[in-house]
């Protein structure tokens, strides 16, 4: 939940402190006493490191989160989206946000049902769902694939099925909607 926070805080934790390393060690050479620059300094950091983590946080998101397309799962190189993420998937595109993804990619139906069964039979014991009330795919709607993905522009599939993966109790897991796209050649 706060992990989008950790990287921003490091980074500025650690610059504020070499500031001040920097700072109170130069400071007789300024005629100040190291001491009370060292003091100054530390409510100076407590007071910056707010605003200069937000603004860092800012900066690194753009880089972090957002809509990215891979070739296949080798070059995603994100555990929070490879967990999930079947390995024989091809062209992935992949939305990104704090509080997890979305995700597009080809895969055949025989290679997703196998990695389904496999994520089961490793993952399964961890489930607070059990995989009987999950055992038959079941069918979606293109109204329903739309609220979730619309906003992304990408088509409904047709004769969709819902595939869904072991829930943790914090609510961690995966639902993936299988179907074929139509795609309107002109």
């Amino acid at each position: 939940m706060l992990w989008p926070l950790i990287l921003p805080a490091i980074i500025t934790f650690w610059t504020l402190v070499g500031l001040l390393v920097v700072v109170t060690a130069a400071a007789p050479r300024f005629g100040r006493k190291r001491l009370r620059v060292l003091a100054w300094g530390i409510l100076v950091a407590l007071v910056a490191f707010v605003p200069s983590c937000t603004a860092l946080m800012s900066a690194i998101d753009q880089y972090r989160f957002g809509v990215f397309t891979y070739s296949d799962f080798q070059s995603v190189n994100d555990f929070r989206v490879e967990r999930y993420l079947p390995e024989p998937a091809t062209e992935i595109t992949v939305d990104k946000y704090a509080q997890g993804y979305r995700a597009k990619f080809t895969i055949s139906k025989q290679a997703l049902d196998d990695w389904h069964d496999q994520f089961w039979e490793r993952y399964g014991r961890y489930s607070v769902i059990p995989r009987a009330s999950n055992e038959t795919p079941k069918p979606i709607h293109a109204d329903e694939f739309n609220m979730y993905f619309g906003d992304l522009g990408w088509p409904a599939p047709y004769d969709a099925i819902e595939y869904a993966g072991p829930r943790a109790d914090n609510g961690a897991g995966f639902t993936i909607w299988y179907g074929l796209v139509e795609l309107s050649v002109r």
